[in-house]
């Protein structure tokens, strides 16, 4: 009797047995089919990023004319991992009094795209008014940003306008921006960043000089140094040797984030974008013609 209630147990587990090894079976299929199905949307959401970056890389724009009274190097190195989106512009007036300076990152290449549908609508708008109002500008962005539901603090954004009657330069960032000011004559450098407080803007305004200097950089600098102060410091080691020419000076900031990110055993991911800006002899000439 005992023997014969043993066997019955052991053939009800041996069957529970039996349809746990099924259970598992089918559950290992439906987890194969379901891993082949991430692996192909991964690689289809990889091709679209790459998509998005090829694109984005191909509008930024590589040449820009010649603003009289003013030499101006710009620069746009893509990161090899970049995750982020950099922007960098420079267009001049119709009669040669004014131009305006865009700079820009953003963490996620489709919020770049956003921003430069949004740029080259703006840009349209110049074209046809004239007009070039920088605070408006930035907050026109913003608003673009969030009624695509974005989110405005993933941007950094810098406008600047030089208008060569006054030799002023006109400054409006947001977030991680960092500029420097640096006046020849008394060889003071002023530095400033995009203001971070949500719905402010940095306004600022500069008045300039024959040999003064005006920079601006994107954020894959602070990442490559490391350090504001450090990287504050390289630039006032550039600047004092300013008579190099601005083709000179960008390549050599350029060339030391790389050395400082590779000594700190980090890889050049993200992108690095710069302005380099210096006031000729000419522009008090100029800005009395």
């Amino acid at each position: 009797m005992t023997d014969q209630g043993g066997h019955s147990q052991i053939k009800v587990l041996q069957e529970k047995l039996h349809k746990t090894e099924g259970l598992l079976t089918r559950y290992r299929t439906e987890l194969q089919k379901a891993q082949k199905v991430l692996e192909k949307t991964q690689l289809e959401l990889l091709e679209q990023i790459e998509v998005l970056n090829k694109l984005h890389k191909f509008l930024v724009p590589t040449t820009f004319g010649d603003f009289p009274g003013f030499d101006v190097s710009l620069k746009y190195l893509p990161g090899f991992e970049s995750t982020t989106g950099d922007y960098i512009d420079f267009q001049i007036s119709k009669n040669k009094k004014e131009c305006l300076g865009v700079l820009a990152s953003h963490k996620g290449t489709v919020l770049s795209i956003v921003f430069m549908t949004s740029i080259l609508k703006m840009a349209q708008h110049v074209e046809e008014t004239g007009e070039l109002h920088l605070t408006h500008w930035l907050q026109q962005i913003l608003e673009d940003y969030k009624e695509r539901e974005l989110k405005p603090e993933r941007s950094s954004l810098c406008f600047f306008k030089i208008d060569r009657r006054t030799l002023k330069v006109e400054v409006a960032a947001w977030q991680n921006i960092y500029g420097y000011f640096w006046q020849s004559r008394t060889h003071h450098i002023e530095a400033f960043e995009g203001a971070k407080e949500k719905g402010s803007f940095l306004d600022a305004t500069y008045q300039l000089m024959a040999g003064d200097l005006f920079i601006v950089l994107s954020h894959g600098f602070l990442e490559a140094f490391g350090d504001q102060a450090i990287m504050d410091k390289e630039v006032q080691e550039i600047f004092m040797s300013s008579t190099s020419e601005v083709h000179e000076m960008r390549n050599e900031l350029i060339v030391r984030a790389k050395k400082a990110q590779k000594e700190r055993g980090s890889a050049f991911k993200n992108d690095l974008s710069l302005t380099v800006i210096k006031a000729q002899d000419s522009i008090l000439h100029l800005a009395q013609g």
